[in-house]
């Protein structure tokens, strides 16, 4: 599948070179009227789009392609493998360390503040 893939990316890179090259060509040559302008306007726009949807096939394929290659080097586990109460045990530690910080806000609302705005542990 991977090589697929990679054959086919050289092939579009090869349309696409193709296309850039008559575009270049295009470009070179001199219009005498204005029917001659629109009618080359026309071809530019038409070679030019065509390369737009040739260079997005070619990111998609080899987007494809990486994924592919990623997944044979490190396969993804299977659900079935992940332990039942792993979802409860990560959600307790992360609510445990959410926690934690609030018993400290706990304690400076209990602490009252000296005359120079400073908490003080003993409130009057």
């Amino acid at each position: 599948m991977i090589k697929e893939l990679e054959q086919e990316i050289r092939d579009l890179q090869k349309e696409l070179a193709e296309v850039q090259k008559d575009q270049s060509v295009l470009r070179l040559q001199p219009c005498r009227g204005d029917s001659e302008i629109m009618k080359k306007d026309a071809k530019y726009d038409e070679l030019d789009r065509r390369a737009t949807i040739i260079r997005a096939t070619i990111r998609d394929l080899t987007r494809k392609r990486q994924l592919l290659i990623s997944e044979t080097k490190n396969p993804s586990p299977l659900p079935f493998l992940i332990p039942k109460n792993w979802l409860y045990r990560s959600l307790t530690r992360v609510w445990a360390a959410i926690r934690r910080p609030g018993r400290r806000s706990r304690d400076r609302v209990r602490c009252g503040k000296d005359e120079g705005g400073r908490a003080s542990a003993n409130p009057e």
